[in-house]
């Protein structure tokens, strides 16, 4: 659990400099909402002007809800 979480931290640290490198979210179909995958999970965040908010951490198997 701590690797996964080293791993989280890490990845969303990133998104400040690379936030365009996630894929757009198919739910949302919105170029400002985007994830990046964490071994079986996904990160889901929005691009605002001046930041970076994680909205969703969710094992992929999971039904995802917007």
């Amino acid at each position: 659990m701590q690797l996964l979480y080293n791993k989280v931290k890490e990845q969303s640290r990133t998104l400040n400099k690379f936030a365009r490198r996630g894929r757009i979210v198919p739910e949302h179909n919105d170029g400002q909402i985007r994830e990046i995958f964490i071994h079986r999970y996904r990160l889901i965040y929005k691009i605002n002007d001046e930041e970076v908010v994680i909205l969703s951490f969710v094992h992929g198997a999971q039904q995802y809800t917007n």
